[in-house]
């Protein structure tokens, strides 16, 4: 994907996912040539087809399949912003971030 030819740091993306009445997520991608996000170079957004259920305490399983799909052929991240929690609690179980990578 063309990012603007910005390379000084990188590519910073921010991400979410809407779930569709209908079935199946939206996912979104907001790129940006800064942490501030004070340059945006493009948005995307892809849709999958089916997520599974929410379980409580595994939001990453619904949260996290739709991700790969607008984030596939981009390259230099610098900086991935996830709409989600790393951690879910001060003992440390894992959230949707730590699977992210």
């Amino acid at each position: 994907m063309e990012t603007g030819g910005r390379t000084d740091c990188g590519v910073c993306v921010a991400v979410d996912v809407h779930y569709l009445s209908t079935g199946g997520a939206r996912a979104a991608a907001v790129l940006a040539a800064d942490a501030a996000f004070a340059h945006p170079l493009a948005e995307r957004t892809a849709q999958v087809a089916r997520v599974p259920a929410y379980r409580p305490g595994e939001f990453y399983l619904r949260e996290l399949p739709p991700l790969p799909t607008v984030l596939a052929d981009l390259s230099g991240l610098s900086l991935l912003i996830v709409d989600g929690y790393a951690d879910l609690d001060p003992a440390g179980r894992p959230g949707l971030g730590v699977d992210a990578q």
